[in-house]
């Protein structure tokens, strides 16, 4: 993603989630994820915040809800695939 400065963010946006994204230093963080949520095509998207996040009061005030709250990220009945890379953050 690109403002007038030049790269702000890069992440993987497929049509219902933000699977991944980054934002650059300095870089507006809220900003940067509503407008990768905007690139998603269905109307219903997913998205994954290490909390806190500083997106959440704006995604909130946006009409977005918390469905899942995994404190450890280790749910149990969850399989993660292997095909896929993770970010560290969510570590």
């Amino acid at each position: 993603m690109r403002d007038t400065s030049g790269i702000v963010g890069v992440g993987v946006v497929t049509a219902n989630a933000v699977v991944h994204l980054v934002t650059a230093p300095g870089a507006e963080s809220v900003s940067v994820t509503l407008a990768a949520l905007m690139t998603c095509v269905e109307h219903e998207v997913d998205i994954c915040l290490p909390g806190p996040h500083p997106a959440l009061r704006a995604l909130l005030a946006a009409g977005f809800r918390v469905v899942d709250y995994d404190v450890h990220m280790a749910t149990l009945d969850v399989t993660l695939p292997t095909t896929w890379i993770y970010s560290p953050g969510l570590a």
